[in-house]
């Protein structure tokens, strides 16, 4: 299923699974634990994930009685599926999460009891690593029933090694944040800075976020912190957590600025930009699930990027966010999307397929800069239309001269066979 595509496997994997999805399933649960503790799931079809604490009730995490009103279109075969909705929780040492699927999760909810029998020897390794143990487990669920259906079960008992987030505290008084002997005017919505100091700072207070800042932040800290990316620290207060980063000052320009004041030469140079961005974030292994121009600074004079919103960083293992990214380039209505090393991929993509088009009206010398091309700014589908973006997404070869066509009507001076290319990169197969 392409939820699973493109958050875990592999190439190899992702495109094996494309090759095969009309015989794709539609149960699946997905839990991601992260070190700081924090436990994101999410369940797909006849499946269900419980969480047992030491002396407390049986919690089910993910089971919905409302299974055939909520669907999902993440889900991409050709009928909606159910979808359970998680939630993210903290995990405290010796917690156990134990997740099922089809035949296990309709034994158990027929009677909680069965879970407790299925996990009363969870903390014998010994038993529980035995083939014959299993084996029976899933003989007595198979007598209960008396129709064939998958089983799937895992268990998993927290440890007690988590990453640790740094605490501190704040204030906020006439309209300014004071906060660590320094004073913070607001810049733009929620976004404080300190010019003096060039920091910036950002109230964080979804738990999700903040651990997957903080996980990200460790293996940066561990590593060569990545240039693109602006130096900061996710801290914890009592009411959330402050995201404390380096300010980019008046030597960077926002990347939709730059475009718009582009000539034909300056243009050619972002598409240079676009580049080496796609080909930095690969190298690292990172990506950005809100991907768009407003949200990339260049340096005036080294052409250097850096990322900026940082709320939507993303390395394998985050917890999914809620960023829905812009609508008509990447959002529900377009896109699954799902946090993913390729999640900037399309857009960034997209993006590169409007400057070409640019590029193509300056060489016929219909205009001199950007910005009387169109406005990079505040058209966020860069003229590729809402209902497009999926075809293009999806597309076969054989429709690519349909869609290249549809663009020339449009532009009819375009570099076809580079608009054409380009186009090509936007299918699922290739990102």
């Amino acid at each position: 299923i392409f939820g699973r595509i493109l958050r875990d496997f592999s190439l190899r994997d992702g495109n094996e699974a494309v090759n095969g999805l009309g015989s794709a399933g539609t149960t699946a649960i997905n839990v991601i634990i992260h070190r700081t503790g924090f436990c994101w799931s999410n369940g797909v079809g006849d499946s269900a994930l419980y969480l047992i604490k030491e002396n407390e009730d049986i919690k089910p995490l993910i089971l919905d009685s409302n299974l055939e009103t909520n669907t999902t279109n993440l889900i991409r075969l050709k009928r909606k599926s159910p979808l359970k909705n998680g939630e993210t929780i903290l995990l405290e040492e010796g917690d156990v999460l134990v997740g099922v699927t089809d035949h296990i999760a309709e034994y158990i909810e027929h009677d909680r009891d069965n879970l407790k029998n299925l996990v009363s020897n969870f903390k014998k390794s010994n038993i529980t690593r035995k083939h014959e143990y299993w084996q029976e487990i899933f003989d007595d669920v198979s007598a209960y029933h008396t129709k064939n259906d998958d089983m799937t079960i895992f268990i998993y008992v927290h440890g007690s090694k988590n990453i640790p987030f740094e605490t501190t505290t704040y204030g906020f008084s006439n309209g300014k944040y004071i906060f660590e002997d320094s004073e913070y005017v607001e810049l733009e919505k929620e976004y404080y800075y300190n010019k003096n100091d060039r920091k910036g700072i950002k109230r964080i207070k979804n738990h999700g976020i903040a651990s997957n800042l903080r996980i990200i932040e460790d293996r940066l800290s561990n590593s060569v912190w990545h240039d693109f990316i602006p130096k900061y620290k996710i801290k914890k207060t009592s009411d959330g957590y402050i995201l404390v980063m380096e300010h980019l000052g008046e030597e960077y320009i926002r990347l939709d600025k730059l475009i718009e004041e582009s000539d034909l030469a300056g243009l050619e140079n972002v598409i240079a930009i676009l580049d080496n961005i796609e080909m930095k974030m690969k190298e690292n292994e990172i990506s950005h699930g809100d991907f768009s121009p407003t949200n990339i600074m260049i340096h005036k004079k080294s052409f250097k990027f850096k990322l900026i919103d940082l709320n939507t960083l993303f390395i394998h293992g985050c917890i999914p966010h809620d960023e829905l990214g812009h609508k008509g380039l990447f959002g529900e209505e377009s896109m699954p999307c799902i946090p993913s090393i390729y999640t900037h991929l399309f857009p960034l993509r997209a993006l590169k397929i409007s400057i070409e088009i640019m590029i193509s009206i300056l060489k016929n010398q219909e205009a001199e800069i950007g910005r009387e091309c169109f406005n990079i700014s505040n058209d966020e589908e860069y003229l590729l239309e809402k209902g497009d973006l999926k075809n293009y997404f999806l597309s076969k070869e054989d429709d690519l001269d349909l869609h290249v066509n549809n663009l020339k009507a449009k532009f009819p001076n375009i570099d076809v066979e580079q608009i054409k290319l380009q186009l090509s990169k936007l299918r699922l197969s290739e990102i």
